[in-house]
C-alpha cells in the first residue's frame, strides 16, 4: 500500500473543513508544536497543541464541525479503509509545499466522540515553511 500523503497547498481547491485543518496545522507548526488535538466534545469541537510541553488551546468551533473534521483527517491517515478497522494510528507523510515529514496520525474514542492526535516529531523543521504559507493566506485575504 503508498504511504498517506496529507499535503497543505493553497487554499483556493480546499472545503472549509480542509481549510480548517489546514490552518490549524501551519498555525501549530509555526509555533513548532509537537502534538495537535482535535476533539469532538458534546458542545463543541476543542482545538489545542502542546508546544515544548505547554498545552496551547484554541477557540473552538462549533459542534457540527466535529465530526466533519475527524473524518477528514481520518481519512487522510487512511484509517477509515476496512484494512484499517482495528487500527488507531497510522504514520503518513505531511506536506506543506515542499518540504515533507513523517508525522503519526492517532484516532482515539473518548466517552463523548472521537479524537483526532497529530504527532509531529521535529516540528523545527517545518516552521519557517508554515509561517510562509500563513504570510500568503493573510496576503490573499486582504487582497479579496
Amino acid at each position: 500500500m503508498a504511504t498517506a500523503i496529507l499535503e497543505i497547498g493553497t487554499p483556493d481547491d480546499r472545503s472549509p473543513v480542509q481549510k480548517v485543518i489546514a490552518m490549524l496545522l501551519l498555525l501549530a507548526i509555526k509555533d513548532r508544536a509537537s502534538e495537535i488535538r482535535f476533539q469532538a466534545l458534546k458542545d463543541k469541537c476543542r482545538l489545542s497543541y502542546v508546544v515544548k510541553g505547554v498545552p496551547v488551546e484554541l477557540v473552538p468551533l462549533p459542534a457540527h464541525i466535529a465530526p466533519q473534521v475527524i473524518r477528514a483527517i481520518q481519512a487522510a491517515a487512511e484509517l477509515d479503509l476496512p484494512s484499517f478497522r482495528n487500527e488507531t494510528r497510522n504514520q503518513i507523510q505531511l506536506r506543506i509545499g515542499d518540504h515533507t515529514v513523517s508525522i503519526m496520525v492517532e484516532i482515539l474514542t473518548n466517552e463523548q466522540g472521537k479524537e483526532a492526535i497529530i504527532h509531529i516529531p521535529d516540528p523545527g523543521e517545518l516552521s519557517l515553511t508554515a509561517q510562509t504559507f500563513l504570510n500568503a493566506w493573510r496576503q490573499r485575504g486582504r487582497q479579496a
